[in-house]
């Protein structure tokens, strides 16, 4: 496997991030897409665009009820998060790369950091925060710095309830 490339690597193998990264590092630049997926949870070294869909009462034990993003750039455009919980980071979603949400809504998810979302480089435009809470920190978007950005734009949202 040392010397073949591959379209894509599915590993279904892992919980965390820090579990996936040894196979990550071993396949870069010889993959086209790297996926990670335990039940609902998606890690991608890539661009996923994701319209008008519906996640709803999915869940995770690590991070992202829904979908987590470990690497790469994730729109979310016309979609729907209701009732997703993650025991850790991002009840509804998880992102340590680039997330830009456009029109979309956020109900009722749960998480102890970041009752909707947990990110680092997040851009939010015209969507709706409805009735999510945490157990500790950030009923709705838990804006985090993980890499040294301070890039974060939310215009146009409404937060309720949160």
């Amino acid at each position: 496997m040392k010397k073949e490339d591959f379209d894509c690597v599915q590993d279904i193998s892992a919980y965390t991030r820090d579990d996936v990264q040894p196979l990550f590092d071993a396949f870069k630049g010889r993959i086209g897409h790297y996926i990670f997926a335990g039940s609902t949870v998606i890690y991608a070294d890539t661009k996923v665009t994701v319209t008008a869909s519906r996640f709803v009462g999915n869940r995770s034990y690590t991070q992202g009820g829904a979908i987590a993003l470990g690497y790469g750039v994730a729109t979310i455009k016309s979609s729907t998060f209701a009732d997703n919980a993650s025991d850790s980071y991002g009840g509804a979603m998880a992102a340590y790369g680039t997330v830009k949400v456009t029109g979309s809504s956020f109900t009722g998810n749960h998480a102890t950091y970041g009752g909707a979302i947990d990110g680092s480089v997040l851009t939010v435009r015209t969507s709706a925060f409805t009735g999510n809470s945490a157990g500790i920190l950030a009923g709705a978007i838990y804006a985090e710095s993980v890499y040294g950005s301070d890039t974060n734009v939310i215009t146009g949202t409404t937060f309720t309830d949160n």
